[in-house]
């Protein structure tokens, strides 16, 4: 059937049955839930209340992409309020057969130009990909 209807049927498997989440998502407290969640991202300064952007770069070669990653990170302008993460292995490390890292830019304000500015700072090799995601929706 189609979510939502009334035949809908959802299994959640957690090792955490108990939690305050799990007992929201079970009574369908969708109000609570989400004022709870706004305030954890408020506390944290996540979307919407600070800026995340994710860098993934990839390429054949797995040594060539990893130390790109650690060489961009270490000519990355300092900057209050910026804190950068990476270069770490996504859960999805091999892709198509490219070797896959991400680097993660977190600031309260908006960060596109401080991303535009550090990566015209660096020739990026031909054989290197770089994607940009503002505010990326997961961490994989």
């Amino acid at each position: 059937g189609r979510m939502g209807s009334d035949k809908s049927k959802v299994i959640i498997q957690t090792y955490n049955p108990e939690d305050k989440i799990m007992r929201l998502i079970e009574k369908n407290d969708m109000d609570v839930l989400y004022s709870i969640e706004l305030e954890n991202r408020k506390i944290t300064h996540m979307p919407p209340f600070g800026k995340i952007v994710s860098l993934a770069l990839s390429s054949f070669n797995e040594k060539e992409v990893f130390n790109f990653g650690k060489i961009l990170i270490s000519i990355a302008p300092k900057k209050e309020n910026i804190k950068i993460l990476g270069p770490i292995q996504p859960s999805l490390y091999k892709l198509r057969s490219r070797y896959r890292i991400k680097i993660y830019i977190f600031s309260l304000q908006n960060i596109q130009s401080y991303v535009k500015t550090w990566l015209n700072l660096i020739k990026i090799p031909s054989h290197i990909s770089i994607s940009i995601d503002v505010d990326p929706y997961d961490f994989s």
